[in-house]
């Protein structure tokens, strides 16, 4: 046993410098990994992820960081201490072998999908993240699988298009090129890395007699002064760093300063211009003479010769510099002439956008008091094309939008404390020369963005609380994880809009196109969506507890393990819907349409039905519950009243469920007299809507809680 332990030291004594190694990429690795979630994806937890959930995927980039840093740093760990990895008798340089040999493959790979495979590097480093992922998710295990599918995977994909956008668009080069310190300090390691790589090929002994002779010569003659200058160079090259970095900081602020002074005049002048102010009256120019005589004068066009086209007048020419200094105010908004005037700039023209609305926002085509459904959408939806239709008439605004939109709203997201409250209405990212909008994880609360067109805009995690948003077209919009308490979305078009994780608590959803829209685990708490059509969303999982569904169409919805606690589903059409393992716990469902839904494992406890609800060749399966409860917490069925139940809605519904579910209370219920089991199948509906009424007309027969 001594022996052993004695062993097991000496081990971890030829180890221990691999070991630390190998311990400092772990935690390198870590802390990038920590970096990467804070700063880059923004986590926030929330009711249906978990912190576990987060920690574990953390864990599983950590380790798959963890791997490829040792596997890079190997053929080092193998040549000086080869029982980190083998023993001692594997030759030591297998790993400056198999390391290169690995990524001279990945490199052939590489070059052959860009030479042979259109759109290859694209679709290679696709593969080269898909098996990332893979490794991640084994980490994660199967029990957060979906959680991850719907809160977290949106957030690596919004990361790689902004990284993607960036790199193309040239901007980390751009960043790179002003660190001029970087490059210096590059520079320098350079040199340090070729003088260590000379050395190398000396012993020990031999560089100390070396540098001994070079400053100290032993010859009476000698000199040592060149020795000694480099080395002095050396020994202050830090020092001159540092001055050359104070220097140069220095003189790029005055460069700055001047170009301020130099761009200033210029952009005074363009404000001037952008804001109306050389605009032409094309009112009359009056003249009083005297108490009681008045002239009149106008300005008149230029006189048109015959056979010339007519020449614009100064009214026509001072709309054009107008617009025309708006286009040039793009590039003060950009930066392009200093940082100092993009904030100025920015609120110009969000001033320019305001005073717009009067003239841009069209009066709607008929009166939206009393619409519903497809009536309200369609009202919505020819106003919004007469107010694009207005924007693309007026050279001005789209100016306007040009500027404020330009590298998908980048100015915008740069000064996001101008955003809140802000008056957007109508706006148009899609116009030529706009490529999107990205908003993601902005404040946006109390926007107005009625009848905007943000077609595939991201606002992935953007909070839009009592945003005004009717009739805005979101089609495609990328919405996971948004934040829309209390938003206005009347008559907005979300057909295919991405909205899993989404909080729309009390939102106003009336009328609203959600046409295939993805739900999954969508928070819809006390939501209005009266007449929307929900064709085909995608709701798995989301929480529809009072949410008001009157009227709304969910035809082929999927809304497996969904909850409709309370939900107001009156009127409402579910034909073919797939509604397993869903909360159905007193939904009103009077008039609704079932027709061939799924219920498998369902909860239809205490559901308020009528005649006209239809159920007809709707599945079931033993695990559907049809119940009537005697209270709002006790899952214990009322026998009579649940068999009653049973029985009035296969036959007055066309419910089918298994032949174990009448059989369950068959003896109580047949314990009965023929006049109390008419009353109690004549008044089923109303006991399952009533707890208590069951109770008062029939006290013997309720089961205690």
């Amino acid at each position: 046993m001594h022996a052993a332990f004695i062993d097991l030291l000496n081990a971890c004594y030829e180890w221990a410098p691999g070991l630390w190694i190998a311990l400092l990429v772990g935690i390198i690795s870590a802390a990038a990994v920590i970096l990467f979630f804070r700063t880059q994806l923004r986590i926030r937890t929330s009711r249906t992820t978990s912190k576990f959930a987060w920690g574990r995927l953390a864990l599983g980039v950590w380790v798959c960081m963890w791997l490829v840093g040792l596997f890079l740093s190997w053929p080092w760990l193998n040549w000086h201490y080869a029982v980190v990895c083998f023993r001692y008798e594997t030759p030591h340089n297998i790993g400056l072998v198999v390391v290169p040999c690995c990524m001279a493959a990945f490199g052939l790979t590489w070059l052959y999908y860009v030479v042979a495979v259109e759109k290859g590097s694209a679709k290679f480093w696709l593969k080269v993240l898909a098996l990332l992922r893979w490794l991640c998710l084994k980490v994660l295990g199967a029990k957060h699988q979906t959680a991850y599918g719907h809160h977290m995977h949106w957030r690596f994909v919004l990361w790689g298009e902004v990284v993607k956008d960036h790199w193309q668009s040239g901007h980390l080069w751009r960043v790179l090129l002003r660190q001029r310190w970087l490059f210096v300090l590059l520079a320098a390691f350079a040199t340090l890395a070729l003088i260590w790589v000379l050395v190398s090929w000396l012993s020990g002994d031999e560089v100390k007699v070396t540098l001994s002779q070079a400053l100290f010569p032993a010859a009476p003659h000698g000199s040592s002064n060149g020795a000694w200058s480099l080395f002095t160079a050396v020994a202050l090259a830090p020092l001159a760093f540092l001055l050359w970095w104070f220097r140069d900081t220095n003189q790029l602020w005055l460069i700055e300063n001047n170009r301020k002074d130099t761009n200033l005049k210029d952009f005074q002048k363009l404000c001037e211009w952008a804001t109306g102010a050389q605009l032409v009256e094309d009112e009359v120019t009056i003249k009083k003479a005297g108490k009681s005589v008045e002239t009149t004068t106008k300005r008149l066009k230029p006189p048109i010769q015959e056979g010339t086209p007519n020449p614009p007048g100064r009214r026509e020419g001072s709309e054009a510099l107008q617009v025309a200094a708006v286009h040039q105010l793009k590039a003060y908004l950009m930066g392009e002439f200093g940082q100092q005037f993009r904030q100025p700039t920015l609120v110009l023209l969000l001033s320019i956008w305001s005073r717009m609305q009067k003239n841009l926002m069209a009066d709607p085509p008929v009166p939206l008091d009393g619409l519903q459904g497809e009536s309200l959408l369609g009202a919505y939806v020819s106003w919004r094309e007469e107010v694009q239709k207005r924007l693309g008439q007026s050279p001005l605004a789209q100016a306007v939008l040009l500027a404020l939109l330009s590298q998908k709203g980048k100015a915008l997201g740069d000064y996001r404390h101008h955003l809140p409250g802000c008056l957007l209405n109508g706006i148009n990212n899609r116009l030529p020369g706009l490529d999107g909008l990205r908003l993601n994880d902005m404040d946006l609360s109390n926007v107005q963005l009625t009848l905007a067109n943000l077609l595939g805009a991201q606002l992935q995690g953007a909070d839009l609380r009592w945003a005004q948003l009717q009739g805005a077209n979101l089609h495609k919009a990328q919405l996971q994880g948004a934040i829309l308490w209390d938003a206005q979305l009347q008559g907005a078009n979300l057909h295919w809009a991405q909205l899993q994780g989404a909080s729309l608590h009390r939102a106003q959803l009336q009328g609203a196109n959600l046409l295939t829209t993805l739900l999954q685990y969508a928070d819809l708490f006390r939501a209005q969506l009266q007449g929307a059509d929900l064709q085909m969303a995608n709701l798995q999982g989301a929480h529809l507890s009072e949410a008001q569904l009157q009227g709304a169409n969910l035809h082929w919805a999927e809304l497996q393990g969904a909850n409709l606690h309370w939900a107001q589903l009156q009127s409402a059409q579910l034909r073919i819907a797939q509604l397993q393992g869903a909360n159905l716990h007193r939904a009103q469902l009077q008039g609704t349409d079932l027709l061939r839904a799924q219920f498998q494992g369902a909860k239809l406890t205490n559901v308020h039905l009528d005649a006209q609800t239809n159920f007809a060749d709707a599945v079931s399966d033993s695990d559907t519950n049809l119940s009537v409860t005697r209270s709002e917490l006790s899952n214990k069925a009322i026998p009579a009243a649940t068999h009653a139940l049973r029985l009035k809605a296969r036959m007055l519904n066309h419910f089918n469920l298994p032949d174990s579910a009448y059989q369950e209370f068959q003896a109580e219920w047949e314990t009965l007299s023929t006049t109390e089991q008419q009353h109690i199948y004549y008044k089923a509906y109303d006991y399952a809507a009533n707890l208590g009424e069951f109770a008062k007309d029939f006290p013997h027969l309720t089961p205690p809680d």
